[in-house]
């Protein structure tokens, strides 16, 4: 049996040629691989300011009782890792369905930095904790699915100074100069007839 020996003679190498691009594609991660990558060890080390609800998650169906024709109650939301230098919070609920027009459901400012969430049914009370500019409405879309964005602002003023009754972009601002970071949360809501 006759043993046979290959011998690799590199040879002119091509940068655009399909093997080339073929073997990077396999042995180099693209640049999103390497963003998620450094995100996911950042997240680790750095904190994210995080909003989220223990009625539904982030992207899914909120329950009907939230809704304006079920109970019409606010529904309890959490946020935790604010930046530091937070002085205060605020808090706003948009249908933002393109048929909507982004349609106020709830404005809430000067929300107490100590304060890290508001409790299920908390709209309609007189409170030192915060100032309801606008109280909360339960969603109530005319037909299908609507997503509702609920937005968190950490924010460097203990004060946003809006009038109750703001719209929402007298709201925005006054919040947005003064934010440190938002954090996101969308609910879907379905009216059930």
């Amino acid at each position: 049996m006759t043993s046979h020996s290959v011998k690799i003679v590199p040879g002119p190498v091509n940068p655009g040629s399909d093997e080339i691009c073929a073997a990077q594609s396999v042995l180099a991660p693209t640049a999103a691989q390497v963003l998620l990558k450094v995100k996911k060890r950042w997240s680790k080390i750095l904190p994210v300011f995080r909003l989220k609800s223990s009625a539904f998650d982030d992207g899914q169906e909120m329950p009907q009782k939230y809704g304006q024709t079920a109970g019409n109650v606010s529904p309890p939301l959490e946020w935790d890792d604010a930046p530091q230098g937070t002085s205060s919070f605020a808090l706003t609920l948009v249908d933002i369905h393109p048929i909507a027009r982004d349609y106020v459901h709830w404005l809430v400012a000067d929300i107490n930095p100590k304060i890290g969430s508001l409790p299920e049914a908390v709209s309609g009370f007189r409170t030192s904790a915060f100032d309801e500019i606008k109280p909360y409405i339960g969603p109530l879309p005319p037909f299908g699915t609507h997503d509702y964005e609920f937005t968190v602002y950490a924010l460097r003023t203990d004060s946003l100074g809006v009038p109750h009754g703001a719209s929402l972009q007298e709201f925005k601002q006054a919040a947005q100069p003064e934010s440190l970071a938002t954090a996101t949360l969308i609910g879907k809501f379905t009216t059930v007839r």
